[in-house]
């Protein structure tokens, strides 16, 4: 009879953790969804480096969630708005498509995003830059396998198009 009393308090207890971590995941996903949400006005207004310091508040915050693939997308659109952080944007797209779940439309984007941002880098004298357009011949979306066609076809030296 102990026995199966002492079973039962564990049960309670592990029962009661678990409510509680999942209540408190729950207030953390909606803290993440809100700062998201305010981001995303802050993008739609065109303020890209407070929509961008919102994003990055919530990847830093909620790293576990669900909302930071989103919010990498969008961090990387802010970053691509500001000039001077085409590289850092570059970075952030690519974090984005290194994300598991991702939103196929945006994945895209995120793609063609790339592909013009390296393309801006490489007519600043960053040459080097031209490799991830042209890696993106072979992508498996045709749209962004032409795409890349296309902006290699804007490139002077043909030898490195």
């Amino acid at each position: 009879m102990k026995v199966r009393s002492k079973v039962r308090k564990r049960a309670a207890i592990g029962l009661i953790i678990l409510i509680f971590l999942a209540g408190v995941s729950l207030a953390e996903e909606n803290k993440a969804a809100d700062l998201l949400q305010k981001a995303k006005i802050l993008i739609f207004d065109k303020e890209w480096a407070q929509a961008e310091a919102k994003l990055a508040a919530l990847i830093q915050r909620f790293p576990q969630s669900p909302l930071v693939t989103e919010a990498l997308f969008y961090q990387a659109r802010c970053l691509q708005e500001q000039p001077g952080k085409e590289e850092k944007a570059i970075t952030s797209y690519q974090q984005f498509l290194r994300r598991q779940k991702r939103n196929p439309s945006l994945e895209e984007e995120a793609e063609v995003s790339i592909i013009d941002l390296a393309f801006v880098l490489y007519k600043k004298g960053k040459k080097d830059y031209i490799s991830l357009i042209t890696a993106r011949l072979n992508h498996p979306n045709k749209v962004v396998q032409y795409y890349a066609a296309l902006k290699l076809s804007y490139v002077r030296e043909k030898k490195i198009a």
